[in-house]
């Protein structure tokens, strides 16, 4: 059965079983059967430790990763890896216990569309081969809704970021520019969406360690300004010192913030001019370690989707990390210095 089948397949299964209850509790109970069919700690690292980027091929392919492999080889590996992301959006879309919660899960997908197609027909070059099907808003839909500038029908924030962005690259801004404008729209757009308590803690903590590193590698304060969420919990003084790297500064600034060790290093890592990779990390594995660390607490309610939705997420890019790394000759202990298994 090959990957476009199982798809198929699989949409078919869920639209019939749309016809279920889906209670929270008949949700949970499918969560936590699916979250037994995780790839898994010992997994991961077998593969993060493989001689070469075929053995840790073969690992990945003892899992059900990604739907039916037998038609694939290692060279189709970012296929395998897309393919899972569809299935996990697709599970999204069937089973997200709340609006707010599809909309948290695959916001992104749309705002991540939307920079692609402006950024394509500002340029004159085909951009069909980076979209993302993952998103909620049709892709034909959206190209229409940005070709035309018909944007009342998108979201607020989107519609902002499209037209703001449209005309900073005619007035010579570049694509930077562009990818820091949708990335404050979505955030905007997640602040006003976000009511469910764990779930805006877990988005104010991202957010202020996305800033961080925006202060970090922008080393200016009038051009991380520009990038930052106005709500975020940074000063003046904080960004002001972040952009300068002042250690000593930013290490009073976060004396009492659970982040303090993860800041201080991401700070030593910029002043060497190195990527902010550990940072980087950090961040997208926050959502899925903050929920297996209250999981005994909140087994209840959405926690049991979120906990799913995050270790997911975390372990597809993890594999996208070792498989990356493998192809492009990383040793072993710097693939494992860029994953985080939860």
């Amino acid at each position: 059965m090959a990957i476009t089948t199982y798809r198929i397949f699989l949409k078919n299964y869920l639209i019939k079983m749309s016809a279920v209850n889906k209670s929270i509790d008949y949700i949970n109970s499918i969560c936590k059967y699916r979250e037994q069919k995780l790839l898994g700690r010992e997994r991961i690292m077998r593969m993060a430790e493989a001689e070469d980027l075929q053995t840790a091929f073969d690992i990945l392919c003892e899992s059900d990763f990604g739907g039916d492999k037998l038609s694939l080889s290692v060279n189709d590996f970012e296929r395998l890896i897309i393919a899972e992301e569809l299935l996990l959006c697709d599970f999204v879309k069937e089973f997200a216990p709340t609006k707010e919660i599809e909309k948290y899960c695959l916001i992104s997908y749309d705002f991540y569309n939307a920079e692609v197609i402006v950024k394509g027909e500002f340029i004159g070059q085909d951009y069909s081969s980076f979209l993302s099907n993952c998103g909620l808003i049709d892709i034909q839909t959206l190209i229409k809704a940005i070709e035309s500038n018909n944007l009342n029908d998108l979201p607020k924030e989107l519609g902002c970021a499209i037209s703001e962005s449209k005309s900073a690259l005619k007035n010579g801004k570049g694509g930077m520019v562009v990818g820091s404008i949708f990335l404050k729209s979505k955030n905007e757009y997640l602040d006003s969406l976000i009511k469910t308590a764990y779930l805006r803690e877990i988005f104010k903590a991202e957010t202020l360690l996305n800033s961080v590193a925006i202060c970090l590698r922008a080393k200016r304060v009038d051009i991380a300004s520009e990038q930052i969420l106005n709500r975020v919990d940074l000063s003046e003084n904080a960004i002001k010192d972040l952009c300068e790297l002042n250690e000593n500064k930013i290490k009073a600034h976060f004396e009492k913030s659970l982040f303090k060790e993860i800041v201080l290093n991401a700070v030593a890592q910029a002043k060497q001019g190195k990527p902010l990779v550990e940072l980087e990390n950090f961040i997208s594995s926050f959502g899925a370690g903050r929920m297996i660390a209250n999981r005994y607490l909140e087994n209840m309610g959405t926690n049991p989707f979120m906990l799913y939705y995050f270790k997911r997420k975390n372990e597809i890019a993890c594999v996208r990390t070792i498989l990356t790394g493998k192809a492009n000759g990383l040793n072993t202990e710097e693939i494992k210095r860029r994953i985080i298994v939860s």
